[in-house]
């Protein structure tokens, strides 16, 4: 079948709740089919420091949002994929209030926060009324472990990647490294995790 959806777009549908808001659309012939509205909420850095990071992110789950309704539309299913964007501002705080923003307007699947800063701010919340985060760059050891899980992350945490930029770095034949970092819970942990993982290939960190 053409237009089968992507990986990306079958973790949305298969997240996304059935008991979203119902509304009437047009079909073929001039009748009326009845489409279950599908509703996914983004909580995406549009302005500040993170802004075009942000704006890739929401280009990429337009695509799949297009391609998700596409192959409603080949299957004559009923239902219809629709975005609900809030701009975090990179800022903790402003994330937390979007969320409450988008659980007041019934979506209980988010893909965001974008930053580690701002998924920590809004975990408490998002455990507390049954919402599932879907983060696509968040990688803080610190929120390793969490329980209950209501965050899904799609990067690979700074440890991870402290490892593999320490034998990256290593096999360059490179000794000794000086790191300027993000003053954030990422740019800390990932600078520990680069420092550890090179001082045990007797590499130097200053």
């Amino acid at each position: 079948m053409k237009g089968l959806p992507s990986f990306f777009s079958v973790l949305i549908l298969l997240l996304l709740s059935l008991t979203s808001s119902v509304s009437a659309s047009p079909g073929n012939n001039s009748t009326f089919i009845e489409k279950k509205v599908l509703k996914l909420g983004l909580l995406l850095p549009m302005t500040g420091d993170l802004s075009t990071q942000g704006q890739g992110q929401l280009a990429a789950i337009k695509m799949a949002r297009d391609e998700m309704n596409l192959f409603f539309d080949q299957l004559q299913a009923p239902y219809q994929l629709s975005l609900d964007l809030q701009d975090t501002e990179a800022n903790p705080d402003r994330a937390l209030q979007s969320l409450k923003v988008l659980h007041q307007n019934g979506i209980n699947i988010v893909i965001g926060p974008a930053s580690s800063e701002s998924a920590r701010a809004c975990l408490e919340y998002a455990r507390q009324n049954d919402i599932i985060m879907i983060s696509p760059s968040s990688t803080s050891t610190d929120l390793i472990g969490q329980k209950p899980d209501n965050l899904i992350r799609l990067s690979p945490n700074d440890d991870l990647q402290g490892q593999a930029l320490a034998s990256l770095i290593a096999k360059q034949g490179i000794e000794n490294v000086i790191i300027v970092n993000r003053g954030d819970i990422w740019g800390d942990r990932l600078q520990q995790a680069l420092k550890q993982h090179f001082n045990s290939l007797k590499g130097k960190v200053n």
